[in-house]
């Protein structure tokens, strides 16, 4: 089915009878960052994998494949599976989010005599079961099932480099005067920032895409959190809004390279890599040159 085409279903129905629409699942950036907040780094890998073997799959799946994934039986196989695998995964992605809608329900339906909620199969079972068995307050389980812990990580091996480079000029203005001060600042702009424009520029970004990364990736040392290709990216889909038939083209258009150029969702993806790529060997090129030149 389409994407999003069980919840188009039930709002078309809603509004054809005049019926109150709610919407009981998590919102999915809280599930994504609970999911990265509860797994290892080696379990963060084997999600990146999945989620890009998924991409580039193209498996067909049978009329039979499909009835037999709405069989009940199945699906808890299947997720115990999963759950024995990666068990804070499971436990985030479904079973949470089956405790989340179960509440959601009793909060937003009590006193209703008549409720239809759409969901997906593999959620069935479980919402049932705390449904039926749940008994802490509504608002309690989905304040605490929201929550994300804010960790502040630190990127010391991207400070340390910035460190060395910033100090590095510093020192240049200090004992060489300012013509040396002035070539390792121009280098440190022509490399950071070429290369990440020309990432973006062979992602074919928008010209104020390229723009903003040339201009933001010699300005990393004064925001080591956040990467040149956000800035890219962000201009890339303002300019270049996606539209939905990007989303519903998405998996297949992942498939080719050319797909990821037509596709804008995947372009905004390109422009954000290879910007991020570019300034990578920036830095580290440019890094290079300083040194050299002041142990020259």
């Amino acid at each position: 089915i389409e994407p999003g085409a069980e919840l188009k279903a039930a709002a078309v129905e809603a509004a054809a009878r005049n019926l109150s629409l709610q919407l009981i699942d998590r919102d999915v950036g809280i599930t994504f960052r609970r999911i990265l907040q509860g797994l290892s780094w080696w379990d963060r890998m084997k999600l990146i994998a999945g989620l890009a073997g998924g991409l580039f799959a193209s498996d067909e799946v049978s009329e039979d494949d499909i009835e037999r994934l709405k069989e009940g039986d199945m699906l808890e196989s299947s997720f115990g599976e999963f759950a024995r695998d990666t068990p804070s995964l499971y436990a985030t992605l479904i079973d949470e989010r089956d405790q989340y809608m179960a509440a959601k329900l009793r909060e937003r339906t009590d006193g209703a005599k008549h409720v239809l909620a759409v969901v997906g199969a593999g959620h069935l079972k479980g919402m049932a079961r705390y449904l039926a068995d749940e008994q802490r307050l509504p608002a309690a389980i989905t304040e605490a099932l929201a929550h994300v812990e804010k960790k502040r990580d630190i990127p010391w091996i991207t400070l340390a480099l910035m460190l060395v480079i910033s100090g590095g000029v510093v020192w240049g203005f200090a004992e060489g005067g300012a013509d040396l001060g002035r070539d390792l600042l121009l280098q440190w702009a022509a490399w950071t920032g070429g290369l990440a424009g020309l990432g973006a520029l062979l992602a074919r970004g928008h010209l104020l895409s390229i723009l903003a990364a040339a201009i933001s990736a010699p300005l990393k040392p004064f925001r080591p959190g956040l990467p040149p290709g956000m800035f890219s990216a962000l201009a890339e889909v303002h300019l270049r809004k996606p539209a939905y038939p990007d989303f519903l083209a998405l998996r297949d258009d992942a498939q080719t390279l050319g797909g990821w150029y037509r596709n804008r969702v995947c372009r905004v993806v390109l422009v954000f890599l290879l910007t991020n790529l570019g300034s990578m060997f920036g830095v580290w090129i440019s890094g290079a040159q300083i040194v050299r030149k002041l142990l020259g």
